[in-house]
């Protein structure tokens, strides 16, 4: 299930989904069209026109992507006219200004028939929501987000301004929102939350498929946080066919045995950080209160004969045992520090149940 378009997050089911169907709905039936995706990122068009013949754009490579070509949105490797359609995926709002509407034109030379784009829309509620789930991710991964900081960086996109753009090159354009955005803000905390929990997928999959097969055309209303534009030579229909979206094969026993599975491996989890909690409690314990059956190393001192020694001999013997305690204690520093770094390592799942690291062992 999880190379299913349905298993997506919701948020890139919800943009992928309208702009693919938006881009056949221009498209006779029996086309055998010839796609472009600019900014591909990790290749999810190929989950929603699996048959379809398409070459995918981006500045770097990223595992599992097939027709990829390295090159720059503002300067696209093709000449005018090549594809049948092509998309713009969440591009725009992580390019600069001024390389945001170069890279509109350079798709507009490229594009036989239409452009699809889709992203964020600048508005003051869209910028608040953002910060919000920004200050929520880092609270629960320990860093920001690095999408939202760069929305933030770059600003999200004006509509009117892509709207004037495409009206330059193409006849017909048209708008349609995408994701209510209260909608997004929940769907996007819960990514968030269950992000962080161990064996998630069986449940996260089965949510997402249940939702997305069931309320993709629900979400699609104003206020939106994200627009899908089109800008096209032919005639853009006012409504989208239906997509054979409706009905779930989502058994619930598999959101079921998904909860499970989690709360499994959460018990599991809890028992080895108890364990290390005794580790850590102990190490403090025999830190602060040495065995009195452990060997002393300053009374090694008062053990030394006292017939011919020197001053020297003595400041020495006492030199070269505090460093020995020295050590001792940087010892004991370590290993309670690398316990307490396990303990964290664990509760953000780094550490497999059952499978404690060594000493000083950082490896994911």
């Amino acid at each position: 299930m999880r190379m299913n378009q349905f298993t997506l997050p919701t948020d890139k089911f919800q943009r992928y989904r309208q702009a693919i169907d938006l881009a056949l709905n221009l498209l006779p039936r029996d086309a055998h069209p010839l796609f472009l995706d600019v900014g591909a990122n990790e290749g999810l068009l190929e989950r929603f026109v699996p048959h379809s013949m398409r070459f995918q754009v981006d500045l770097e490579f990223h595992a599992g992507q097939t027709g990829l070509i390295l090159a720059d949105a503002e300067f696209l490797p093709f000449p005018d006219d090549t594809f049948d359609v092509v998309f713009s995926i969440d591009l725009m709002e992580h390019l600069e200004m001024e390389k945001r509407w170069n890279a509109v034109k350079e798709m507009n030379r490229v594009a036989r028939t239409a452009v699809v784009h889709s992203f964020p829309v600048q508005s003051e509620l869209a910028v608040d929501m953002e910060r919000l789930l920004n200050r929520v991710e880092k609270r629960i991964r320990g860093q920001p987000n690095e999408f939202l900081e760069q929305h933030q960086r770059y600003g999200l996109v004006d509509l009117p301004s892509i709207l004037t753009l495409l009206g330059e090159h193409f006849e017909y354009v048209v708008s349609a929102p995408n994701f209510h955005i209260y909608a997004w803000l929940v769907s996007s905390l819960f990514e968030a939350l269950v992000s962080m929990l161990p064996g998630k997928e069986q449940f996260t999959d089965a949510i997402h498929h249940l939702i997305n097969r069931n309320f993709y055309r629900c979400y699609q209303l104003e206020p939106a946080y994200r627009m899908t534009v089109v800008g096209s030579h032919k005639p853009i229909p006012d409504e989208l066919p239906v997509s054979p979206l409706r009905g779930s094969e989502v058994v619930l026993a598999d959101i079921e045995s998904g909860l499970l599975n989690i709360f499994s491996i959460l018990s599991e989890h809890d028992q080895y950080a108890r364990k290390l909690e005794r580790d850590l409690a102990e190490t403090r314990r025999r830190y602060r209160d040495p065995d009195p059956e452990e060997p002393d190393l300053s009374s090694d001192i008062l053990q030394m004969p006292r017939t011919g020694l020197k001053a020297s001999d003595i400041t020495n013997r006492i030199l070269n045992q505090y460093k020995q305690s020295q050590q001792l204690v940087t010892m004991l520093e370590d290993r309670i520090t690398n316990l307490e770094q396990r303990i964290i390592e664990l509760m953000t799942d780094r550490i497999p149940p059952g499978k404690p690291t060594k000493s000083g062992d950082r490896s994911k």
